[in-house]
């Protein structure tokens, strides 16, 4: 943890910095034009506004996940497909794994995502213990990756050495304020499952 502190106080100094956002007025409108079929967000969070050269260029965030992902679970747990899990275990999941929920960059240049993603990933491990008390295990990001266009493949997150975990089966969870219950929908979208491992990747080596 020390470690990372250092790290982030040198990062911050230079031209790119992610600032929590209290997410209101233009994040929300940046938000909701980009994820236009989201319900918003519940559960726990931080919002970052990316700022780079003193301006900022876009929003990311990490979120409470909402379900149990068993094919990400086997990952970070080193689990086989078959392994039963207890509730202790999923509750355990649910508690240290978030997801990337928001990434919206409205400016761009060579290598930028990559950038942000990887001050991303260590400021939020910070920033999420100090909140909430938790040590994270890892991250999920779903994203719209076309690996038929060359330039939607998800480069930065494969640029930032994240995991790639395959797709999704075209069904996303949404939250009915209504009913204040959680459902699934089918749409046929699939996308691509990126994770980031904390352990695996660099708590132990104690390096990022």
């Amino acid at each position: 943890m020390a470690y990372l502190k250092t790290y982030l106080e040198r990062e911050d100094a230079q031209e790119l910095e992610l600032k929590i956002s209290s997410f209101k007025d233009n994040d929300r409108d940046i938000f909701f034009e980009h994820y236009t079929k989201s319900g918003g967000m519940v559960g726990r969070r931080i919002v970052y506004d990316i700022i780079y050269k003193n301006k900022q260029v876009g929003i990311i965030s990490g979120m409470s996940v909402a379900t149990f992902y068993r094919k990400a679970a086997n990952y970070f747990y080193n689990h086989e497909a078959n392994y039963k899990y207890t509730k202790e275990e999923k509750f355990q999941y649910m508690n240290e794994v978030i997801t990337n929920n928001i990434f919206r960059l409205y400016y761009n240049e060579h290598n930028l995502a990559s950038r942000v993603l990887s001050l991303f990933r260590k400021k939020i491990y910070v920033d999420w213990y100090e909140k909430y008390h938790v040590r994270l295990r890892g991250i999920i990001s779903l994203s719209f990756a076309d690996k038929k266009n060359p330039d939607r493949i998800g480069k930065c997150f494969i640029a930032d050495n994240w995991v790639y975990l395959g797709q999704t089966e075209g069904k996303r969870i949404h939250h009915d304020y209504a009913s204040k219950k959680w459902n699934v929908v089918y749409d046929g979208v699939k996308k691509e499952i990126y994770l980031w491992d904390y352990k695996k990747r660099y708590l132990d080596r104690k390096k990022c």
